[in-house]
């Protein structure tokens, strides 16, 4: 019996451990630096919308909408730039 309870416990602490694989997952969206400010969830999909910004022409910054698949994996982006901003 007291094995039992040692093998549940030691099985809780790996499952418990393997539950924060994809907590911080990265995302290259071509830009030096992205954030990510808000998300919206559908059936099909996940929206993002966030700031990014590019410092190989001049430093520009922007806007950006990304659409990721119930997967996690990028399918659409589009950034948004002033092109009087810089």
């Amino acid at each position: 019996m007291k094995y039992s309870i040692t093998i549940l416990f030691v099985y809780l602490l790996f499952q418990g451990a393997n539950a924060q694989d994809t907590f911080s997952k990265r995302f290259h969206l071509n830009t030096v630096a992205s954030l990510i400010t808000g998300v919206s969830v559908t059936d099909s999909s996940y929206y993002a919308v966030g700031v990014y910004i590019d410092t190989l022409w001049g430093i520009t910054d922007g806007n950006h909408f990304s659409k990721f698949d119930l997967e996690g994996n990028i399918e659409f982006t589009k950034f948004f730039v002033d092109s009087l901003k810089s």
